[in-house]
């Protein structure tokens, strides 16, 4: 993991944030409180230079606006925006793109687009809009056009999510086979149908259900209709959706994110979210702790389901506990230098705004660590490539049977704490294909100065040998029902000689 900090480099983490700010042992040197209103910031929302020691776009956690606009509702698709605020807020928007935005030369070298003429297509549709313009007019259809030619769930507007438009939304598609003789080399497969199917997802893999095992024909199309079909060298297939899974009611500010408990010799970890109230993140960090209750257990298995993501720190430092030895998380660009301690910083005052806990003395020595890790003096920000290669060294190593159920809903960190677990201890992924929010991370959020809306942009790209934005991670072994309780699961899991997927 490594953590967007030009001066501490820590476990790899592929997720929505790189580092939780209360892990950061540091000196206070936050300003003091006064009872004199704080001087302005820049645009109302920023530190000044002076006060962010160099940093770029820092968030004040003084300031009334950011307040405001950091605890509004979602917008809607048809609520308004300012037209013309929205215009002059572009070129800041591009400038800061190109700064921060991890993805930012991917689409500039694509030779089918020209992101100087995208902007400037943006701002004469502003111009032309009168006063206000709808959210779906002025934000989310820019953002259509560059989703299209860069898929990035990452780069999002506060606002409604394109994910399930039907132009964006992928589904697996899967169908009964008898065997792997039956469907013959799936170099042979044709997929025919509408949509986009994406060749490097058609694989056969078991899939468990009450009745026990067999054998699925699987793709992930994007836009596909009802059914698709695949003509192999064995015989022709009937391909159809994978039912949708409902949401899981995210845990309130309440409950707790992690929990555990026995379910026969097995041990079952619940991790809900890697993200919430300075509490529930802290509540977090038990995770780790409690692995010496957890190795006793000759099968563990984690639930993911519905895991939208946060900082996967706890993941990791569980697999500390579980690892010894040498494993290969996977490689990484990250965005270090003078603009990285402001993405670190706005994530904890994003927090302790929407918590209410921003003017608690508790807030203020949280701040004042983070920023003891800020550099001084004007910095040149840089990316850097980093292998992902982790040396642990376990005291008890875990030598039991690892399980981790995932689905369409876990994404982000929810994705890449399986992955973790798989990659490090040979975990078995079971469920159904993740969110597909993995191959950029630390998605950071910036306020567009005139018309105040929140742009969010990963800092970070995670380097994988085969796409996974969008088509999620792929399961070594299907449920048929993926949102069957715990209780259903692990005996059909504990009953099984499963064939490997291919």
């Amino acid at each position: 993991m490594v953590v967007a900090c030009p001066v501490v480099v820590l476990r790899r983490a592929m997720g929505l944030f790189s580092l939780s700010a209360m892990a950061l042992g540091c000196h206070p040197t936050e300003k003091a409180p006064s009872s004199s209103p704080p001087p302005q910031a820049p645009y109302g929302v920023y530190l000044s230079s002076s006060e962010a020691e160099g940093g770029e776009l820092c968030f004040d956690p003084d300031s009334s606006r950011l307040r405001a606009l950091l605890s509004a509702q979602r917008p809607n698709a048809e609520d308004s925006v300012d037209a013309q605020a929205l215009a002059r807020d572009l070129p800041f928007l591009e400038k800061t793109m190109r700064l921060q935005y991890a993805g930012y030369a991917n689409l500039v070298q694509r030779g089918d687009f020209d992101l100087a003429q995208f902007f400037e297509e943006w701002r004469r549709d502003l111009s032309s809009a009168g006063a206000k313009v709808t959210v779906d007019r002025g934000l989310l259809a820019p953002l259509r056009k560059l989703r299209a030619v860069f898929p990035d769930n990452h780069h999002t507007v506060w606002g409604p999510s394109l994910r399930e438009e039907p132009s964006f939304k992928v589904r697996e598609y899967q169908a009964w086979v008898s065997s792997a003789e039956a469907v013959g080399p799936l170099a042979s497969c044709r997929i025919q149908g509408p949509g986009a199917a994406f060749s490097h997802t058609l694989r056969l893999a078991p899939m468990v259900g009450p009745d026990g095992s067999r054998l699925v024909l699987t793709v992930s199309v994007r836009g596909g209709g009802e059914r698709i079909s695949a003509q192999c060298s064995g015989g022709a297939f009937e391909l159809h959706p994978r039912p949708d899974v409902a949401k899981r009611i995210p845990p309130t500010q309440q409950e707790k994110l992690y929990t555990w408990r026995p379910v026969g010799d097995a041990a079952v970890i619940t991790v809900r979210r890697l993200w919430g109230t300075g509490v529930q993140e802290q509540q977090l960090e038990e995770l780790a702790k409690d692995y010496e209750a957890h190795r006793h257990f000759a099968r563990i298995i984690f639930d993911f389901r519905g895991n939208g993501g946060g900082s996967d720190s706890p993941i990791y430092a569980w697999i500390a506990k579980a690892k010894n030895g040498l494993w290969d998380s996977g490689a990484e660009r990250v965005l270090e230098g003078a603009l990285t301690p402001c993405p670190t910083w706005n994530t904890v005052v994003q927090r302790q705004i929407q918590d209410r806990t921003v003017d608690t003395q508790e807030a203020r020595d949280e701040r004042a660590k983070v920023r003891a890790k800020w550099p001084h003096g004007l910095h040149r920000a840089s990316w850097v490539y980093h292998s992902g290669v982790i040396d642990e060294h376990s005291d008890h190593p875990y030598s039991g049977r690892i399980y981790v159920l995932t689905d369409r809903h876990a994404g982000s960190s929810g994705e890449s704490g399986p992955l973790a677990l798989k990659l490090a201890l040979g975990a078995l992924l079971v469920g159904e294909r993740t969110d597909g929010t993995l191959e950029f991370g630390n998605q950071s959020t910036f306020i567009l100065p005139h018309s105040g809306v929140r742009w969010n942009l990963p800092i970070k790209q995670n380097l994988f040998e085969q796409p996974v934005e969008s088509v999620g991670v792929p399961v070594d072994v299907y449920l048929a029902d993926s949102a069957a309780p715990i209780e259903r699961i692990v005996p059909m899991l504990m009953a099984e000689r499963l064939p490997p997927a291919r």
